[in-house]
């Protein structure tokens, strides 16, 4: 059997045109989950007439279902809207003030654990004030949370001394480009990632060009905490009793990334056989930051975010003055 469809003439295309499109007018955005609506409470919860989120249990099963569609962004812009329009409609809470709309009400409101909610309403502000960050090209929320709490730690360096994306980036330069680090002009690898059974493994296992010196490497992509220490000098113990002579020297190198952990320096300080060198990227190259400079890079990082970059500046302008002495 043909089924034919309709025949609408010319005039009557043109009318149901002209309706949709009055009708997409007329269609209100909701401020919460941007959906056009005709309904008075958007499916998300939002209420038209009071202007804020009333229905409860339909902004949780909202929420459920944003956080299900993995779209992390879209989630992260969803709670910082609920949050926005609460606080709109029930004010701004400051300390030492009673009432207005907190973060403790949101998280009660999604049923959601606070730290969380916190975390993502101060990720959604980041990625509104920092577009050079790239935090929304994240593959994840933990991903682009890290991210701004590396920034928040280094301030406006770290968008200066960029890092890998993983140890096993950092892992696979030197392995593969070992000769054109500073290190390759002394240094020879003998083994990588060698397991040594009981006390771990080694990231990078390298001996001396020339003399009679082990090399033990650990390397951590980002700041590396003091405990890294103890786990060194495990390694530097295993080499000196399976693998060194018994004049052979045992030394160690912890490479991470800036900002350098305060309390390393300290144990550092009675560890003369283990130094710390703190690595960045430039032009896909990985560089050492120079002694003289780390000093005052940490104390730009105590300035507010405003006054950051004048005074890096200033470096790097005494920096080319002293190259051209």
């Amino acid at each position: 059997m043909i089924i034919q469809r309709p025949h609408f003439s010319t005039e009557r295309w043109g009318f149901l045109f002209m309706w949709r499109r009055r009708v997409d007018k007329d269609m209100e955005k909701c401020p919460v989950c941007n959906s056009p609506t005709l309904t008075t409470v958007c499916e998300c919860g939002y209420d038209f007439k009071e202007k804020e989120v009333v229905g409860k249990n339909k902004v949780i099963e909202f929420y459920k279902s944003v956080k299900t569609t993995k779209d992390w962004l879209k989630q992260v812009k969803l709670v910082k809207n609920i949050h926005q329009v609460q606080q709109k409609k029930h004010g701004v809470s400051y300390s030492g003030k009673s009432g207005g709309w907190k973060l403790e009400k949101t998280a009660k409101l999604l049923s959601e654990q606070i730290s969380i909610i916190s975390d993502i309403i101060d990720l959604a502000d980041a990625i509104d004030l920092y577009p050079d960050l790239k935090l929304s090209q994240c593959k994840n929320r933990s991903h682009a949370l890290r991210r701004w709490k590396e920034f928040k730690a280094a301030g406006i360096l770290y968008l200066f001394y960029k890092k890998f994306d993983s140890e096993k980036d950092l892992q696979e330069y030197l392995e593969t480009q070992w000769d054109d680090t500073p290190l390759g002009e002394k240094w020879v690898i003998k083994e990588s990632l060698l397991n040594t059974g009981d006390v771990g493994q080694i990231d990078i296992l390298a001996h001396h060009r020339d003399e009679d010196r082990w090399l033990i490497i650990e390397l951590k992509k980002d700041t590396s905490p003091d405990k890294t220490v103890g786990q060194l000098q495990r390694y530097m113990g295993w080499v000196k009793e399976n693998l060194a002579e018994k004049d052979e020297k045992i030394e160690g190198i912890i490479i991470s990334g800036f900002p350098p952990d305060k309390n390393v320096k300290y144990a550092l300080s009675i560890n003369p056989d283990i130094e710390q060198k703190i690595y960045y990227l430039k032009n896909g190259a990985m560089k050492f930051i120079k002694e003289q400079f780390l000093e005052g890079l940490l104390d730009i990082m105590k300035l507010p975010l405003g006054q950051q970059m004048e005074r890096l500046k200033e470096i790097r302008l005494r920096k080319e003055n002293n190259k051209c002495v």
